[in-house]
């Protein structure tokens, strides 16, 4: 069977309350942090300056910032593609690691709304722009909330197993599910690259 299909099958099963608590709980937390951002940026220009330089000097970041002043637009996307893929990846099959998901997905919201409130105070963005980042958030956002959500399940299939939904089925499952992460973040990383970066 179509692995796009099956994922997209799956995820019709699961309960939309999960998905709905699990954006709804991103989505307040990156709000947060953008305010919390732009309040820093206002009263304390020199520690925003320090929060996006230790998010952002990372060697990864650097790595990818460089190929794009180079023009090097597709090892740049490719990059940001793996990247985001593999930490739905970490995100998912460390859910036996009950806590692991949940870190990852509240690590994310906090420091996009952050990285998003301080740079929302110096740097201008087109209506253009915006629109694009936003679809990319969107796309990026929904990968989260599907990957937490499954690795809270593997966690749940592990430590209170059920006839009809064992860690086996819960893996299987949750491996079918990355093909359509895989897609979604593909679009998210041509998106980013030539419309935003670019």
């Amino acid at each position: 069977m179509n692995p796009l299909k099956e994922s997209i099958k799956i995820i019709k099963k699961r309960n939309k309350a999960n998905y709905v608590i699990l954006a709804i709980i991103f989505l307040l937390l990156f709000l947060v942090s953008f305010l919390s951002g732009q309040y820093i940026y206002k009263t304390d220009k020199q520690k925003a300056e320090g929060i996006i330089k230790n998010i952002t000097e990372n060697k990864k970041t650097q790595l990818i910032l460089g190929l794009f002043e180079e023009k090097n637009l597709f090892l740049a996307g490719l990059l940001i593609f793996i990247n985001n893929f593999l930490i739905n990846v970490f995100s998912m099959y460390l859910g036996l690691i009950l806590i692991v998901p949940v870190l990852v997905f509240l690590t994310n919201a906090v420091s996009i709304g952050m990285i998003f409130g301080i740079e929302s105070m110096y740097k201008p963005v087109s209506f253009l722009h915006l629109i694009l980042i936003i679809v990319v958030g969107v796309l990026e956002i929904s990968c989260f909330v599907i990957t937490t959500n499954e690795g809270l399940r593997l966690a749940k299939s592990w430590m209170m197993p059920k006839k009809n939904e064992n860690l086996k089925k819960s893996i299987k499952e949750a491996t079918i599910i990355l093909s359509i992460i895989a897609l979604i973040l593909f679009i998210a990383a041509i998106i980013e690259t030539i419309g935003i970066f670019a």
